[in-house]
């Protein structure tokens, strides 16, 4: 399992501050570049000078163009992050221009865990839509649903699929402290708390403690 540290920040010179960081403690970083209000050409440079290990491009807002932008600009990035309900020409057009990327085609449920029929059904639809891993991200209630979601994700790693299958919450912890036992292709870790993405996330330091304890 590879373990990937999220930046959500504003501004360039928030998310340079971090890389540097992150470059020292992840397989992989994940960078949310849409949502870097100030990301010219200038600052892209900067970031691309300062950034050296494999980039994941979470995808949180449709500019097919700034999109190629980037993905041409980043020779590293390695895995993009669309939501599933993304339409289908978009993710076969970068399928096709960009084939040595990995398609990361990903799901948020902020309320529930839903039964296995339904996480199959995503499933489905994400790999019929191009998908090199699915992502399922819900929220746990209970840790019945955080067994539920490991489960699934021992079926997908059974077929052969790469996947991400994740519990937000804090009954949710057991999928990213477990989850690499099943098959999870990585598991994201911020620098610190305050740096979180998503409900129930480990720090790096955390998780990599509690992995180190485990082996």
């Amino acid at each position: 399992m590879k373990l990937c540290i999220p930046i959500n920040q504003s501004k360039s010179q928030d998310v340079l501050l971090r890389l540097q960081k992150a470059e020292k403690e992840a397989d992989l970083v994940e960078i949310w570049f849409d949502e870097i209000i100030d990301l010219n050409e200038l600052n892209m440079l900067l970031i691309k000078k300062k950034s050296k290990k494999d980039l994941l491009y979470k995808v949180t807002k449709i500019d097919i163009a700034k999109i190629e932008q980037l993905l041409r600009t980043f020779e590293n990035i390695k895995c993009i992050d669309f939501d599933v309900a993304t339409d289908n020409n978009i993710l076969k057009n970068i399928k096709k221009k960009f084939p040595k990327i990995q398609l990361i085609i990903s799901s948020h449920n902020f309320k529930k865990t839903p039964e296995k029929n339904e996480l199959e059904s995503l499933a489905k639809t994400m790999f019929t839509k191009g998908a090199d891993i699915a992502k399922l991200v819900t929220t746990a209630n209970s840790l019945v649903d955080s067994l539920k979601m490991l489960s699934f994700l021992s079926h997908l790693t059974k077929d052969g699929k790469k996947a991400i299958c994740i519990c937000m919450g804090e009954p949710g912890r057991l999928t990213r402290i477990t989850g690499h036992l099943l098959g999870n292709y990585l598991m994201y870790a911020p620098l610190e708390e305050k740096d979180s993405t998503a409900p129930g996330q480990l720090t790096i330091k955390e998780l990599k403690k509690i992995l180190k304890s485990n082996n």
